[in-house]
């Protein structure tokens, strides 16, 4: 017993630990390092990090690829967005500004737009990409459809 108090209060096994593996304790204290890293980045992230603003006027232009009705496929619409932000939550209207199915382009004009409704949300991830949801739903003129 005196001689475990003798050590400095550590035995001679706990010792010859840190005497033989340092490249043990190394790696240990690389891990540690790391995890402390990472929790500061995701403080950074959470609070100290400004997020994007996508609020305002948008365009955007949608290509179907696949759909039951053969001759939408490869059909272009393009829209006009005005989105308000709440902090991850986006929510806006919308209007179909032109669409292009088999080689015809059909322009609407300002008075004759469908409208529509866009919402969705921003994902912020701190160690890959961001990504933006938005769901437009279209009150069309024979019935209402929706584009994700």
């Amino acid at each position: 017993m005196g001689d475990r108090f003798a050590n400095g209060g550590r035995s001679s096994a706990v010792k010859f630990f840190w005497r033989i593996c340092p490249i043990i304790k190394n790696i240990i204290s690389a891990v540690i390092s790391a995890f402390i890293i990472a929790g500061l980045l995701a403080i950074w992230n959470d609070y100290f990090y400004k997020a994007d603003q996508l609020a305002g006027f948008w365009r955007a232009e949608f290509e179907i690829q696949q759909s039951d009705i053969a001759r939408f496929e490869g059909m272009k619409t393009s829209y006009a967005f005005i989105l308000q932000q709440e902090g991850q939550v986006l929510r806006g209207a919308t209007e179909k500004i032109s669409e292009e199915v088999d080689g015809e382009i059909k322009n609407y004009q300002p008075y004759d737009r469908i409208h529509g409704n866009a919402s969705g949300t921003i994902t912020y991830r701190v160690y890959s990409n961001s990504t933006l949801d938005l769901v437009v739903q279209e009150n069309g003129r024979l019935r209402k459809s929706t584009t994700i």
